[in-house]
């Protein structure tokens, strides 16, 4: 296992040390925090505490990391304040000076193993293609395509705990499209706004038109955070296709909502459904605040539907 270490200078020695005393390390390179993230080829990233805007350096390093599925440790000691901090932020895990070897080695282990399971995913969706589950008009995975990876994420989940986060938009008044413009410039409407959503996301995400104007992306290995940045991304990219591309209107907007792993409280009878549901009635909320803008689901929402948890 290679590991790239973000440290400063005057803690490296120790650091070093440190590792090298942990055998599923066969090479650790030691760098500033503020090095060039993305030039090594690794399978893990190691952010030791004491880093100058330590928040900074971490996202910027977390962002990078998710894009090339490489999982994200901090190493601290049990009591610095800020390791709950960055695991909201979406880390893999916090390491401790005062853990064992043996039970560093094993969370490192746990950490990358995730790095794997992303790997999975894109010879998965591959395979989708293969098997005829494209939906013919957008170039998007079918819902028979989603049907089935929902079901795979969720798997992933319960046995590993990898997360994952799903997205549920709709086309903003869409049937005003149609009415107005014609069933041809609405195809053109779906093309343009699939076309968007399936720049916006990594390779590894899974984009699927769901039914008409509503659409859905698995967002495998995302935390919370990530997921919502995510379709928010989406929302602004869809919010400035250009009129000329539209062919008809001169702007489309979507309402988006999102729903992560983390409000699961029972991860073992959860189900695809459950998932869905909790989706959608953030994108319910996202309509009923003015449509154009992402609503996120909660634990609260999750077990008494939205309108009763805003009563």
């Amino acid at each position: 296992m290679k590991a790239l270490v973000f440290c400063v200078k005057h803690r490296r020695e120790e650091i070093a040390f440190l590792l090298s005393q942990i055998d599923v390390l066969t090479e650790v390179k030691i760098v500033s925090p503020t090095a060039i993230i993305g030039i090594d080829d690794c399978d893990i990233f190691i952010v030791v505490a004491g880093v100058d805007q330590k928040q900074q350096v971490y996202l910027n390093l977390h962002l990078s990391s998710i894009s090339r599925g490489i999982p994200v440790v901090y190493l601290s000691s049990l009591n610095d304040p800020s390791r709950a901090e960055v695991l909201e932020l979406g880390c893999s895990d916090c390491l401790a000076f005062e853990m064992d070897l043996s039970e560093i080695a094993a969370r490192l282990k746990i950490a990358v193993a995730g790095k794997r399971e992303i790997k999975r995913l894109s010879q998965d969706k591959q395979s989708m293609s293969q098997t005829m589950m494209e939906d013919s008009l957008t170039g998007l995975c079918n819902r028979k395509a989603f049907d089935r990876a929902i079901q795979v994420e969720l798997a992933r989940f319960k046995r590993q705990s990898i997360p994952f986060g799903l997205v549920i938009l709709d086309i903003d008044y869409f049937k005003r499209v149609n009415d107005s413009y014609g069933h041809q410039v609405g195809d053109h409407v779906l093309k343009a706004v699939s076309n968007r959503i399936a720049g916006s996301l990594r390779e590894l995400d899974i984009p699927c038109r769901y039914g008409g104007e509503e659409f859905a992306v698995i967002l495998p290995g995302l935390t919370a955070t990530e997921a919502y940045a995510a379709a928010e991304r989406v929302r602004n990219l869809i919010e400035t296709i250009p009129a000329n591309e539209l062919q008809g209107p001169p702007q489309v907007t979507v309402s988006l909502g999102v729903c992560s792993t983390h409000i699961v409280e029972d991860r073992q009878n959860v189900t695809a459904e459950q998932l869905i549901e909790w989706a959608d009635l953030a994108l319910y909320e996202a309509k009923h605040q003015g449509r154009n803008r992402v609503e996120k689901a909660t634990r609260c929402q999750a077990k008494t539907g939205w309108l009763d948890a805003e009563a």
